[in-house]
């Protein structure tokens, strides 16, 4: 069977399996105090794990199975930070019936609208930097906030701007 690879064409049969490299966010340079660090979460769907949220990933998100839901990031050593964003899933129309396209929109933001960011450089004693309430709109928040030393980040999620429990696709933390 003949696939198309960003290296070319090439040929896969019984016995002459193909290997691929894959997008590793991981081991790229980044000033984000998180990136595929460790991340726990109070609860999320199945395949919608913690990690998702801080992977580097356009393609995963994090989904809580119920509100109030709480996401933890530890990077291995402590950073000087003072920009946080959060970029918030989208929703895409379901498909109508099998083999049948679903339709082109409308694409639903699955935010939340209130939520709390707290910093922490031992994960016990926690700094609230954040607090947002009644935010409905907008794909991506972005904040600066007086720089702190941190090690810990958590989000903690109150309320949905939608039905939907909210999805987060990823918070990035930089200095």
């Amino acid at each position: 069977m003949p696939i198309s690879t960003p290296s070319g064409p090439f040929t896969i049969s019984v016995g002459h399996p193909a290997s691929l490299r894959t997008r590793r966010p991981d081991l790229a340079r980044t000033s984000d105090a998180v990136r595929c660090a460790a991340a726990t979460a109070s609860s999320f769907e199945p395949g919608a794990p913690p990690l998702a949220a801080i992977d580097g990933s356009d393609a995963t998100d994090w989904q809580p199975k119920a509100l109030p839901a709480t996401l933890t990031a530890s990077s291995r050593s402590a950073h000087r930070v003072r920009h946080l964003s959060v970029v918030w899933g989208r929703q895409w129309p379901a498909q109508p019936k099998p083999n049948v396209h679903p339709p082109a929109g409308p694409v639903t933001v699955v935010r939340a609208a209130s939520y709390t960011v707290q910093l922490s450089i031992d994960g016990h004693r926690w700094r609230t930097v954040l607090r947002i309430t009644n935010r409905r709109h907008g794909r991506v928040d972005a904040f600066r906030f007086a720089a702190t030393r941190a090690r810990f980040a958590r989000l903690r999620i109150t309320r949905a701007a939608t039905k939907t429990k909210p999805m987060l696709q990823e918070l990035t933390l930089t200095g």
